[in-house]
């Protein structure tokens, strides 16, 4: 489990290369979590990403909700209620007893279903993932193409392809991209009163 310094680290890097997707940044709850209201869900895997591959080893549980606000804006998310939240402990918990790395709630039947089961997609990949193949996803992805990103590495491009295809990048990217084209077609539909 990772430290109460940890978590504070990782939630102000996420508040400050995602500040523009979030309503409301990433502070501190329940002692051992963070918590954040995302301005809309398209950059969700991004800010999963940075928080749970990008910024070290996997530490988290990602729960989202979905659904509206009983109160006003406030600066941190623990000092408002709503049924996004009490849908994003709902989620939390769900994956605790499935075991499952993230889940959803407040989309409805089947889309809850969907998410989760494309997220356990994802799951399962990533948990194959040696720390080489993860140093190279986390390299990929910052230095944009295949070339730089082995000369940053210090290997050979072959090499790199044929780590990269070993970690099942390709497939993980085109689940990761799937899921974000679905929640955005949720949201702009107002699914769990995403618009309210």
């Amino acid at each position: 489990m990772a430290g109460l310094d940890e978590l504070r680290n990782r939630a102000e890097s996420a508040n400050l290369r995602f500040g523009g997707d979030l309503l409301v940044p990433f502070s501190i709850s329940g002692g051992d979590e963070i918590q954040a209201l995302m301005t809309s869900p398209a950059a969700l895997w991004e800010i999963v990403e940075h928080l749970d591959l990008v910024t070290g080893a996997p530490i988290f549980r990602f729960g989202c909700g979905v659904g509206a606000l009983q109160t006003a804006i406030a600066a941190r998310s623990w000092e408002m209620d709503g049924s996004c939240f009490h849908l994003a402990r709902e989620a939390i918990e769900r994956g605790k007893v499935d075991q499952r790395w993230t889940a959803f709630a407040g989309f409805g039947a089947p889309f809850d279903g969907a998410l989760d089961a494309l997220a356990r997609s994802m799951q399962v990949i990533r948990e194959d993932w040696t720390e080489r193949q993860r140093a190279a996803l986390v390299a990929r992805r910052e230095h944009g193409s295949q070339k730089e990103t082995a000369e940053a590495m210090g290997i050979d491009p072959t090499t790199l392809s044929k780590m990269l295809n070993a970690a099942h990048a390709k497939e993980y990217r085109e689940i990761q991209h799937a899921t974000t084209q679905l929640l955005i077609g949720l949201w702009e539909e107002g699914h769990g009163g995403l618009r309210d």
